[in-house]
């Protein structure tokens, strides 16, 4: 079997979990889904959706999901949508990084089941789509990158007019990471030569440096726009502290989804595979070209690995108003370490012995995920099938009686596809998604709201069933029951 019959083979069965089920679950993807079916209801004209909601009327980021999601929704069944939508992402991710390593270094073709883990990180796991998104068009500006930045300016500028926008409408940390990427990429090309040869074409540097501002101009005034009208004031949170941030490094932190207990032991042999690579690769290259690799132009993935590393042991978790920064610091360290490998020349038995780690630890997880996914199904399926006992344009309450922190946004199944308000709907309240409330005017999420006319309950905890039994009295009246869910119907005045 060839090298490319191995990458196809490995690249489907990585994408397994996506389709076996009919959901594959993640913390927001619910919403995403039901924010698509607003949109559709929004562009059809529907009067009562045009009472609860508006479309952002300012450009934002986490577009390029919604919008796929929308023209997927829109001549398919809901669940069929998400799922051409996420086997799509799932097989275009490892294929952009290996058309990056095609453009910059074919030998190394291997390799591009390195990229394989990053389909399901515990972000995709949080059902951030357009971040993860993001890294398909981080790979692919990258290739066009080093294809066209040294045959035509005039190419390069107008391709990277839309891939910035594209990067900017999926999701606005990687239009920083982007921009940093390639004026990082020009400095350290301008320093390695002046440094390896005494050349000193500040020109050329200078002229390579303002094509790419070039190119960022609209998007950096798209991204200064949304900062000053989405400026937080919230407090950066603290540090993860270096020694549990280091324990995240050796496990390759961003690989673990649902469980730590079951995960890691899988993870760490992906860590190990990176790592490996990285350490080994660089002494090899060290003990050909001595200490002066430090300063080869290609060298700059090392140097990057190490900024990024360093960034990640001290940038708080936090940082006006965006969460996770940390876990999506770690997404880069290990990004980087990968495009360290496409750039580097490595003997064939240590591509070899990397891959084996990295496609061992991962099918090892993906095993683990069809378990995972067959266990969430049962409830986010009862939650959809109750759509026909609702009447179209109804107002739904949904109750999260779960334990599980995946389900937090499970009640919007119920609107993936009729036209039904949940009134779960974090998007709408944030401003900074496609779906906003209409005249930022957010309806009433408790019983006191006479708008609502069924209450949706998932999850079995007669304790909290009890007390929801007592708030709402003789209101509502149980109108469909499975053995995951509940409905309740306002009683008629």
């Amino acid at each position: 079997m060839n090298e490319g019959s191995i990458f196809t083979l490995f690249l489907f069965l990585n994408a397994l979990p996506l389709a076996v089920f009919r959901f594959f679950p993640t913390m927001d993807g619910a919403s995403h889904l039901y924010n698509s079916n607003i949109i559709l209801e929004l562009l059809s004209h529907n009067h009562v959706f045009q009472s609860f909601f508006d479309l952002n009327p300012e450009l934002v980021p986490n577009w390029t999901g919604h919008f796929i999601l929308t023209l997927f929704n829109s001549f398919l069944p809901a669940w069929m949508a998400e799922k051409l939508f996420l086997i799509l992402y799932a097989i275009l991710l490892p294929l952009s990084f290996r058309y990056l390593i095609h453009i910059v270094n074919p030998e190394n073709k291997i390799l591009s089941l390195m990229a394989l883990p990053f389909v399901y990180t515990f972000v995709f796991g949080l059902g951030y789509y357009n971040f993860s998104l993001s890294l398909i068009v981080l790979f692919f500006s990258l290739a066009v990158y080093f294809k066209y930045r040294d045959i035509s300016r005039v190419k390069f500028t107008l391709l990277f007019l839309g891939l910035f926008l594209l990067t900017y409408l999926s999701h606005l940390f990687f239009v920083v990471l982007l921009l940093a990427l390639l004026l990082g990429i020009e400095v350290w090309r301008y320093f390695s030569v002046w440094a390896t040869s005494g050349q000193n074409d500040y020109k050329t540097f200078l002229i390579n440096v303002a094509f790419v501002l070039i190119a960022a101009l609209p998007v950096i005034l798209l991204t200064y726009n949304y900062l000053s009208n989405h400026a937080s004031g919230d407090a950066a949170d603290s540090t993860s502290g270096v020694k549990e941030s280091i324990k995240y490094l050796a496990i390759a932190r961003p690989f673990v989804i649902y469980s730590f207990d079951w995960e890691q032991g899988f993870t760490i042999l992906i860590s190990i595979g990176m790592w490996f690579l990285l350490v080994l690769g660089t002494l090899l290259n060290i003990r050909k070209n001595g200490l002066w690799f430090f300063l080869k132009e290609k060298a700059i993935w090392f140097w990057l690995v190490v900024i990024f590393v360093l960034t990640y042991l001290f940038i708080p978790n936090s940082m006006g108003g965006a969460g996770n920064m940390q876990n999506r610091i770690l997404i880069v360290v290990f990004t980087t370490l990968i495009l360290f490998a496409a750039f580097m020349s490595f003997p064939k038995w240590l591509q070899s012995i990397s891959v084996i780690f990295i496609v061992t630890g991962q099918l090892l997880l993906v095993n683990y995920y069809v378990q995972v996914i067959r266990d969430l199904n049962p409830t986010a399926k009862q939650i959809e099938a109750s759509a026909k006992y609702v009447d179209k344009n109804s107002v739904v309450l949904p109750v999260n009686h779960s334990s599980n922190w995946l389900m937090l946004h499970f009640g919007n199944y119920l609107a993936i596809e009729k036209p039904i308000i949940v009134l779960d709907n974090y998007e709408a309240d944030v401003r900074y998604f496609p779906v906003i409330w209409k005249d930022y005017n957010r309806p009433e999420m408790g019983l006191e709201n006479e708008q609502i006319e069924y209450i949706l309950v998932y999850g079995n905890n007669a304790e909290k069933q009890a007390k929801l039994n007592e708030q709402f009295g003789s209101d509502f009246k149980l109108h469909h029951k499975s053995k995951l869910v509940k409905l309740y119907k306002r009683s008629e005045r």
